[in-house]
């Protein structure tokens, strides 16, 4: 349908600023947080300034498209009431305001959501492999379209997260605390600790035991820099925490302090390999 095709379209996804695509009126937003509010009808608040914004034609449900880039993040006050963090190289597409029984919004990429509750109104989100329906709860959704998985981290409230090629019988109901990971039909379901997937949207990554491959692919995806490690040493365990304003290189060098590694710059890109005894 209409959304998903906005959701594959790869117009303004070449720039470094957050951009917000209303109809055919595009606003780039300067600096790396942009704080969005839809106050409802025509009114569009960024970074607390309202924006002008043309009139759509009012039978037609207006789809936004917002791409935030590389190295930026966004929050997102939805018309519900219904609040998104939105990470580093995310597209979101979703309608300016919510008509009909259900809320759809779709996702390439990651959000924090604290979604409001609405009597007789689900909440959906749609990614390329599933869809997570929710009725008020806050959630963590990563679903970038370059990773073989998805992945739903449950903060609150319940969700049912349906594989799309898995049909209803697939589906499975989540309780706080719980991960549920989506690759083709099969849902992996496991606890965690939440503030590890959940603290980037307060600008850091935390982390427990975790590869030092997922770390790096993680800050990779984040600065828009390649970081690849060899085989042994992306299967180092870390522990921790890291400050996404920080420079990057500052970030790699307190790896290697914590870790038998050795990081070698090679043009715009970084390899990471463990240290000769």
């Amino acid at each position: 349908d209409h959304a998903k095709q906005l959701l594959l379209s790869h117009q303004g996804d070449t720039g470094d600023q957050i951009l917000l695509i209303t109809g055919e009126d595009s606003i780039n937003v300067e600096g790396d947080f942009a704080e969005i509010e839809h106050r409802g009808g025509e009114q569009i608040s960024i970074n607390q300034e309202l924006v002008e914004k043309k009139k759509e034609d009012a039978e037609q449900v207006e789809l936004l498209r917002l791409i935030v880039p590389k190295g930026k993040r966004s929050f997102v006050k939805l018309s519900d009431g219904s609040t998104l963090w939105v990470n580093s190289g995310s597209r979101l597409v979703y309608p300016a305001e919510f008509t009909g029984e259900k809320r759809e919004i779709y996702l390439d990429g990651e959000i924090y959501g604290d979604i409001a509750s609405v009597p007789g109104k689900s909440f959906s989100v749609h990614t390329e492999r599933m869809e997570v329906v929710v009725l008020g709860t806050e959630l963590n959704v990563q679903a970038y379209s370059s990773d073989e998985s998805d992945a739903v981290v449950l903060v609150t409230g319940s969700v049912e997260v349906k594989p799309d090629n898995a049909g209803a019988a697939g589906a499975r109901l989540l309780t706080p605390g719980k991960m549920a990971v989506v690759e083709e039909e099969t849902i992996l379901v496991s606890t965690v600790n939440v503030e590890d997937y959940t603290s980037w949207k307060e600008g850091h990554y935390r982390f427990k035991n975790e590869p030092l491959a997922n770390v790096t692919k993680r800050l990779s995806r984040y600065y828009g820099v390649d970081i690849e490690c060899s085989s042994e040493a992306g299967l180092l365990k870390c522990s921790g925490g890291i400050f996404l304003q920080d420079d990057l290189k500052d970030v790699l060098d307190g790896l290697a302090i914590s870790l038998p590694i050795t990081i070698e710059k090679r043009d715009n890109s970084y390899y990471i390999y463990t240290k000769m005894n």
